[in-house]
Protein backbone atom coordinates (compact mmCIF):
# COMPACT_ATOMS: atom_id res chain seq x y z
CA UNK A 1 0.00 0.00 0.00
CA UNK A 2 1.40 3.37 -1.07
CA UNK A 3 -0.34 6.44 0.30
CA UNK A 4 0.46 9.98 -0.91
CA UNK A 5 -1.26 12.99 0.66
CA UNK A 6 -1.03 16.67 -0.24
CA UNK A 7 -2.97 18.88 2.16
CA UNK A 8 -3.68 22.61 2.31
CA UNK A 9 -5.15 24.14 5.48
CA UNK A 10 -6.53 27.69 5.82
CA UNK A 11 -8.04 28.59 9.18
CA UNK A 12 -9.26 31.88 10.62
CA UNK A 13 -9.40 32.22 14.41
CA UNK A 14 -11.69 34.72 16.15
CA UNK A 15 -10.55 36.03 19.53
CA UNK A 16 -11.59 39.02 21.66
CA UNK A 17 -8.04 40.35 21.40
CA UNK A 18 -8.07 40.15 17.60
CA UNK A 19 -8.37 37.66 14.78
CA UNK A 20 -5.48 35.77 13.17
CA UNK A 21 -5.08 33.45 10.19
CA UNK A 22 -3.24 30.15 10.00
CA UNK A 23 -2.01 28.59 6.73
CA UNK A 24 -0.29 25.23 6.33
CA UNK A 25 0.86 23.09 3.42
CA UNK A 26 1.90 19.50 4.05
CA UNK A 27 3.10 16.59 1.92
CA UNK A 28 3.13 13.03 3.24
CA UNK A 29 4.11 9.68 1.77
CA UNK A 30 3.63 6.32 3.51
CA UNK A 31 4.44 2.83 2.24
CA UNK A 32 3.00 -0.18 4.02
CA UNK A 33 3.90 -3.85 3.45
CA UNK A 34 1.86 -6.67 5.01
CA UNK A 35 2.40 -10.43 5.06
CA UNK A 36 0.08 -12.91 6.77
CA UNK A 37 0.23 -16.66 7.32
CA UNK A 38 -2.42 -18.91 8.91
CA UNK A 39 -1.96 -22.53 9.99
CA UNK A 40 -4.42 -25.18 11.16
CA UNK A 41 -3.29 -28.71 11.98
CA UNK A 42 -5.57 -31.35 13.50
CA UNK A 43 -4.73 -34.94 14.40
CA UNK A 44 -6.95 -37.63 15.93
CA UNK A 45 -5.00 -40.22 17.86
CA UNK A 46 -8.19 -42.19 18.40
CA UNK A 47 -11.94 -41.69 18.55
CA UNK A 48 -11.52 -40.27 22.05
CA UNK A 49 -8.42 -38.10 21.83
CA UNK A 50 -7.46 -35.33 19.42
CA UNK A 51 -4.97 -32.49 19.12
CA UNK A 52 -5.62 -29.20 17.32
CA UNK A 53 -2.97 -26.58 16.54
CA UNK A 54 -3.93 -23.18 15.14
CA UNK A 55 -1.47 -20.36 14.49
CA UNK A 56 -1.38 -17.08 12.66
CA UNK A 57 1.41 -14.62 12.14
CA UNK A 58 1.64 -11.22 10.54
CA UNK A 59 4.60 -9.09 9.49
CA UNK A 60 4.10 -5.39 8.88
CA UNK A 61 6.69 -2.91 7.66
CA UNK A 62 5.99 0.80 7.29
CA UNK A 63 8.18 3.62 5.96
CA UNK A 64 7.11 7.21 5.61
CA UNK A 65 8.03 10.87 5.69
CA UNK A 66 6.18 14.16 6.06
CA UNK A 67 7.07 17.79 5.28
CA UNK A 68 5.00 20.80 6.28
CA UNK A 69 5.25 24.60 6.12
CA UNK A 70 3.02 26.91 8.14
CA UNK A 71 2.56 30.59 8.96
CA UNK A 72 0.38 32.67 11.25
CA UNK A 73 -0.62 36.27 10.46
CA UNK A 74 -2.78 38.87 12.16
CA UNK A 75 -5.94 40.14 10.50
CA UNK A 76 -3.99 43.14 9.16
CA UNK A 77 -1.47 40.87 7.44
CA UNK A 78 1.31 41.20 10.03
CA UNK A 79 3.40 38.01 10.18
CA UNK A 80 3.52 36.45 13.64
CA UNK A 81 5.42 33.17 13.15
CA UNK A 82 6.53 30.63 10.57
CA UNK A 83 7.29 26.95 10.86
CA UNK A 84 9.06 24.28 8.82
CA UNK A 85 8.98 20.63 9.81
CA UNK A 86 10.31 17.38 8.36
CA UNK A 87 9.92 13.93 9.92
CA UNK A 88 10.55 10.38 8.77
CA UNK A 89 10.11 6.96 10.33
CA UNK A 90 10.56 3.26 9.63
CA UNK A 91 8.87 0.57 11.70
CA UNK A 92 8.50 -3.20 11.70
CA UNK A 93 5.89 -5.17 13.63
CA UNK A 94 5.72 -8.95 14.07
CA UNK A 95 2.70 -10.69 15.61
CA UNK A 96 2.43 -14.40 16.43
CA UNK A 97 -0.60 -16.12 17.98
CA UNK A 98 -0.70 -19.87 18.61
CA UNK A 99 -3.17 -22.18 20.33
CA UNK A 100 -2.75 -25.87 21.15
CA UNK A 101 -5.93 -27.71 22.17
CA UNK A 102 -6.03 -31.26 23.57
CA UNK A 103 -9.37 -33.09 23.95
CA UNK A 104 -9.69 -36.40 25.78
CA UNK A 105 -12.88 -38.40 26.26
CA UNK A 106 -13.09 -41.31 28.65
CA UNK A 107 -15.07 -44.55 28.67
CA UNK A 108 -17.83 -43.07 30.81
CA UNK A 109 -20.07 -40.91 28.57
CA UNK A 110 -19.75 -37.21 29.35
CA UNK A 111 -16.44 -37.48 31.19
CA UNK A 112 -13.91 -35.30 29.38
CA UNK A 113 -10.60 -33.58 29.93
CA UNK A 114 -9.67 -30.51 27.87
CA UNK A 115 -6.44 -28.55 28.03
CA UNK A 116 -5.32 -25.59 25.96
CA UNK A 117 -2.07 -23.67 25.69
CA UNK A 118 -1.72 -20.20 24.17
CA UNK A 119 1.33 -18.20 23.21
CA UNK A 120 0.99 -14.65 21.91
CA UNK A 121 3.92 -12.48 20.92
CA UNK A 122 3.83 -8.93 19.59
CA UNK A 123 6.99 -6.97 18.84
CA UNK A 124 7.40 -3.51 17.39
CA UNK A 125 10.61 -1.72 16.39
CA UNK A 126 10.71 1.82 15.06
CA UNK A 127 13.34 4.39 14.12
CA UNK A 128 12.50 8.00 13.36
CA UNK A 129 13.78 11.55 13.18
CA UNK A 130 12.32 15.04 13.46
CA UNK A 131 13.63 18.44 12.40
CA UNK A 132 11.50 21.52 13.09
CA UNK A 133 12.38 25.20 12.69
CA UNK A 134 10.13 27.93 14.13
CA UNK A 135 10.54 31.71 13.62
CA UNK A 136 8.80 34.25 15.87
CA UNK A 137 8.36 37.83 14.67
CA UNK A 138 8.15 40.13 17.66
CA UNK A 139 10.33 43.15 18.35
CA UNK A 140 13.19 40.98 17.19
CA UNK A 141 13.15 37.80 15.09
CA UNK A 142 13.91 34.68 17.13
CA UNK A 143 14.35 31.10 15.97
CA UNK A 144 13.84 27.77 17.71
CA UNK A 145 15.32 24.61 16.17
CA UNK A 146 14.40 21.08 17.25
CA UNK A 147 16.41 18.14 15.93
CA UNK A 148 15.59 14.76 17.40
CA UNK A 149 15.94 11.05 16.71
CA UNK A 150 13.94 8.30 18.38
CA UNK A 151 14.29 4.54 18.73
CA UNK A 152 11.52 2.27 19.99
CA UNK A 153 11.72 -1.42 20.82
CA UNK A 154 8.50 -2.72 22.41
CA UNK A 155 7.60 -6.33 23.17
CA UNK A 156 4.51 -7.97 24.64
CA UNK A 157 4.33 -11.72 25.40
CA UNK A 158 1.54 -13.79 26.91
CA UNK A 159 1.63 -17.44 28.02
CA UNK A 160 -1.65 -19.06 29.06
CA UNK A 161 -2.67 -22.58 30.08
CA UNK A 162 -6.23 -23.72 30.78
CA UNK A 163 -7.37 -27.11 32.11
CA UNK A 164 -11.02 -28.24 32.30
CA UNK A 165 -12.36 -31.53 33.65
CA UNK A 166 -16.03 -32.54 33.25
CA UNK A 167 -17.67 -35.23 35.37
CA UNK A 168 -21.18 -36.46 34.48
CA UNK A 169 -23.60 -36.75 37.42
CA UNK A 170 -26.40 -38.47 35.51
CA UNK A 171 -29.73 -37.19 34.22
CA UNK A 172 -27.90 -34.68 31.97
CA UNK A 173 -26.17 -32.97 34.86
CA UNK A 174 -22.45 -32.22 34.86
CA UNK A 175 -19.82 -30.90 37.24
CA UNK A 176 -16.94 -28.94 35.73
CA UNK A 177 -13.62 -28.07 37.39
CA UNK A 178 -11.26 -25.64 35.69
CA UNK A 179 -7.92 -23.98 36.32
CA UNK A 180 -6.29 -21.12 34.42
CA UNK A 181 -2.79 -19.67 34.74
CA UNK A 182 -1.55 -16.76 32.64
CA UNK A 183 1.71 -14.83 32.52
CA UNK A 184 2.09 -11.51 30.70
CA UNK A 185 5.33 -9.63 30.13
CA UNK A 186 5.36 -6.15 28.64
CA UNK A 187 8.57 -4.29 27.76
CA UNK A 188 8.65 -0.69 26.56
CA UNK A 189 11.90 0.95 25.46
CA UNK A 190 11.51 4.38 23.85
CA UNK A 191 14.67 6.43 23.54
CA UNK A 192 14.53 10.04 22.30
CA UNK A 193 17.73 12.01 21.64
CA UNK A 194 18.26 15.72 21.05
CA UNK A 195 20.79 16.18 18.23
CA UNK A 196 23.33 18.88 19.02
CA UNK A 197 26.40 20.21 17.22
CA UNK A 198 28.65 18.49 19.73
CA UNK A 199 26.73 15.20 19.61
CA UNK A 200 23.48 13.93 21.07
CA UNK A 201 21.89 13.88 24.52
CA UNK A 202 19.00 11.90 25.97
CA UNK A 203 15.70 13.78 26.20
CA UNK A 204 14.50 12.76 29.66
CA UNK A 205 10.98 14.14 29.20
CA UNK A 206 10.22 12.03 26.11
CA UNK A 207 12.25 8.92 26.93
CA UNK A 208 10.25 6.07 28.45
CA UNK A 209 11.57 2.67 29.52
CA UNK A 210 10.01 0.04 31.78
CA UNK A 211 9.19 -3.66 32.11
CA UNK A 212 5.95 -4.99 33.57
CA UNK A 213 5.32 -8.66 34.38
CA UNK A 214 2.11 -10.11 35.85
CA UNK A 215 0.98 -13.60 36.85
CA UNK A 216 -2.72 -14.49 37.02
CA UNK A 217 -4.28 -17.69 38.36
CA UNK A 218 -7.91 -18.71 38.67
CA UNK A 219 -9.72 -21.88 39.71
CA UNK A 220 -13.42 -22.58 39.35
CA UNK A 221 -16.17 -25.12 39.80
CA UNK A 222 -19.31 -25.12 37.63
CA UNK A 223 -22.54 -27.06 37.79
CA UNK A 224 -24.38 -27.51 34.50
CA UNK A 225 -27.80 -29.04 33.80
CA UNK A 226 -29.32 -29.59 30.35
CA UNK A 227 -33.08 -29.78 29.78
CA UNK A 228 -35.27 -29.62 26.70
CA UNK A 229 -36.50 -26.10 27.54
CA UNK A 230 -33.43 -24.64 29.23
CA UNK A 231 -29.73 -25.09 29.94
Amino acid sequence: LDHDLNQQTNRENYLPSGNFDFEQTSIRDNQNYNHRLNLRLEHKFSEKSSLLLTANTGLNKTTGWQRSDSRTTLSGGQLQNQGEQFSQSESQRLNLNTNLLWRQRFSKPGRTLTSSFDFNNSGNKQDGSLEALSRFYRQTITEELIRQSNIQDNLNQTLRANLTYTEPLGNRRFLEANYLVSRNANRVDQQVYDLLDEGQSVNERLTNKYTNTSLFQRGGLNFRMNRDMYN
